[in-house]
């Protein structure tokens, strides 16, 4: 007992002592990112929508990084006198119809609710997450019909409900869908893909959760970063390329559930405002540097 005891004090430790090496090393990077950045000419995107909820997204987490011999400026959205590009985030519905902003970064994506993206899902992978919650006697969520911003709440921060057997009134804000066995390696395992200038990166971030709904960040067991093909087929990886085509999706992150009865894949959530750190998930600078590239100079 005393060495098990033993043991998971030196394990907690070493976790403590990663975490703090890796935000000193954020740290580092933020200062130095600052002083290479002060001779750089400006390279200035314009924000469409909430800025206050940008500044906390994985782009402006690592903005002091000097691209292409250019310093990248978010500010938010003026005019299109401004800015170099323009870059849509939230709240939708919200764009002011001009030349720069129709042609800006994620402004022609589709619809991200969880019916559209359940349609694409049939289209594209030939099933389906939607069930009849009037008739379905497995496990299955009622989840908002809007996009979930994670952590097993909806955007409406509606926490996830599991039924357990067939409803005999149903809500019409709903949507009600199967749960899927992703159970593997001691946690439920998680993808996330990202997408930058509409092309899914050949990297991806393969997590184990401790809880079904817990946040990537903050309940995952373990997480790797590793090339797409180590976890998916040849045709796999050309059907979610042509589901981020579909969607006109220019940069986001995509959440993939692989269910362990049928071996399919589903897209089970798309974010067009992803948070958090790049470096956080393990990405090394070049590999965050070529993003950046990829999303704003090609």
């Amino acid at each position: 007992m005393d060495e098990q005891l033993s043991l998971f004090v030196r394990l907690t430790s070493l976790r403590i002592w990663k975490r703090r090496f890796v935000l000193y090393r954020i740290w580092f990077e933020n200062l130095v990112g600052y002083v290479l950045r002060a001779g750089a000419k400006r390279f200035r995107v314009g924000v469409v929508g909430d800025f206050v909820h940008f500044q906390g997204s994985k782009l402006e987490k690592a903005r002091h990084f000097k691209v292409s011999s250019l310093a990248i400026v978010f500010e938010p959205y003026v005019n299109d006198q401004l800015y170099d590009r323009v870059l849509i985030w939230e709240p939708f519905g919200r764009i002011e119809p001009s030349e720069r902003t129709q042609a800006g970064i994620n402004a022609r994506m589709g619809k991200i609710n969880k019916a559209a993206l359940d349609e694409l899902q049939q289209k594209v992978f030939g099933n389906s997450l939607v069930i009849d919650p009037m008739t379905y006697a497995e496990p299955f969520l009622e989840k908002d019909g809007g996009t979930s911003e994670g952590g097993g709440h909806t955007a409406n921060h509606t926490p996830l409900i599991v039924h357990t057997k067939p409803l005999e009134q149903i809500k019409s804000d709903s949507i009600y869908v199967r749960l899927i066995d992703n159970f593997n390696d001691g946690g439920y395992v998680d993808y996330r893909l990202y997408v930058c200038n509409g092309n899914v990166q050949m990297q991806c971030c393969r997590y184990v959760l401790v809880r079904r709904f817990a946040t990537q960040s903050a309940g995952s067991l373990t997480k790797k970063i590793d090339r797409l093909s180590r976890f998916f087929s040849d045709e796999e990886i050309e059907k979610i390329k042509t589901y981020v085509s579909a969607l006109k999706l220019d940069y986001g992150e995509l959440d993939v559930l692989r269910d362990n009865s049928s071996n399919n894949l589903f897209i089970v959530d798309v974010n067009n405002t992803p948070y958090g750190d790049f470096r956080k998930v393990g990405f090394s600078r070049r590999a965050i540097s070529a993003m950046y590239r990829e999303v704003f100079f090609t």
